[in-house]
């Protein structure tokens, strides 16, 4: 029960249920009206084998959220790994725990993809909890709940509540991030352990983390309070979450060297690493011929307006939350695609949760700042939500 009268998991459910029903409707509105054709197909739909749950209230609850990298997810859970195509890109942490769900709910595809969301949606319940708690922390409970609605919001804030990754690692990072800014480091470290294990950029909380914990070491010097530097232990335990995959590439998959997953993860959709911030410039340059997908002029302005919240985090917000913006968007923004040049974007953007927060505060002081942010926000929700339902790629 007290779980139902703590704030932070009050607001939790009071900004998932809206959102879960509100995605729900959609979904639903939009694969019952849609004349076009929804059947598998190789290139445009690609179902990877994977039985399509459609028909009934199946097709139109479940079936309308196994798109993209849920295939992927699924195929890993069923069938594990192999180097017979690109599926080393995901880490087991969420296909292992699909497998768990949907063998104790009798197994099939129907299953797994409902196993998939049942993990997700908990993870993102969670995960709102552990953000309020931290912001509160930081803040105060006003600008919590605003980053937690503002975040709910986010166009892409559907890929927290379908079958993929994104709320497990956001749930990882929230809440290692948590416990290291009330000095506790072993809980810290054992979330951090599992954040690379959702997905692989996970493992950059680590940089962040070890200046936290060197602040507090040095701080604690001139207070009573005094933090030994053997307390910091729990940091390798990030580390060996971000090795752990890697490893067992080689060893048990066949993979050619312990960078497989690394590698595969850039190369998906014809991706490359590059650091003179070609994927900008390539973005800004397709726009400028006037031939692009629908999505690009949104990924670009996502890019741009995280940008601008990095630089302005460097001045309001503690090190530990500026060094993750930094790192993390300076990650997301290396890769480049020949398909799409900010390719999934707006996907990543979801785990820069310090841009929420900043956010959070100019809503706060502006009615019209707050009332373009949500309506905004909003509407280009049911957008990036619709085009995932009729196979638009979105992130």
């Amino acid at each position: 029960m007290r779980r139902f009268t703590d704030p932070a998991w009050r607001c939790a459910f009071q900004v998932y249920v809206p959102l879960r029903v509100a995605l729900t409707a959609i979904g639903a509105a939009v694969r019952a009206l849609y004349p076009g054709d929804l059947s598998p197909h190789p290139v445009l739909r690609p179902y990877l084998g994977i039985v399509a749950v459609e028909g009934g209230w199946q097709g139109l609850l479940l079936g309308v959220w196994q798109r993209w990298d849920t295939l992927w997810y699924m195929l890993i859970a069923q069938e594990g790994y192999t180097m017979r195509d690109t599926r080393i890109f995901a880490p087991p942490l969420y296909p292992w725990l699909m497998r768990l769900t949907g063998e104790l709910l009798g197994g099939g595809s129907a299953a797994y993809l409902l196993g998939g969301l049942v993990v997700s949606n908990l993870a993102c319940i969670a995960m709102f909890a552990y953000l309020y708690r931290l912001v509160a922390l930081e803040c105060n409970v006003a600008i919590a709940r605003r980053s937690v609605v503002y975040l709910s919001l986010f166009p892409s804030a559907f890929f927290l509540v379908s079958a993929y990754a994104e709320s497990l690692l956001m749930l990882c990072i929230v809440a290692s991030f948590y416990y290291a800014r009330r000095r506790q480091w072993v809980a810290a470290g054992i979330w951090g352990f599992f954040a690379p294990l959702a997905r692989l950029p996970g493992v950059v909380i680590l940089l962040p983390l070890g200046w936290e914990f060197v602040r507090q070491a040095w701080s604690s010097r001139q207070g009573n309070r005094p933090l030994p530097c053997w307390h910091g232990w729990p940091l390798a335990l990030v580390l060996l979450g971000g090795l752990a995959f890697p490893a067992y590439a080689p060893l048990v998959v066949g993979a050619e060297s312990w960078l497989a997953p690394f590698t595969i993860h850039t190369q998906r959709y014809m991706g490359r690493v590059s650091l003179t911030g070609d994927s900008l410039w390539t973005a800004a340059h397709v726009l400028a011929t006037g031939h692009f997908r629908i999505i690009e002029p949104f990924d670009l302005a996502i890019a741009l307006l995280f940008i601008v919240l990095t630089i302005a985090g460097l001045r309001r917000l503690p090190v530990l939350y500026s060094l993750y913006l930094v790192v993390m968007l300076t990650g997301v923004l290396t890769k480049v695609s020949e398909v799409q040049p900010l390719l999934s974007l707006s996907r990543y953007a979801l785990v820069l949760f310090p841009g929420f927060v900043l956010l959070a505060r100019a809503g706060r002081r502006s009615g019209w700042r707050h009332r373009t942010i949500v309506y905004l926000s909003a509407a280009l929700l049911v957008f990036y939500a619709g085009q995932f339902v009729i196979w638009g790629w979105v992130g």
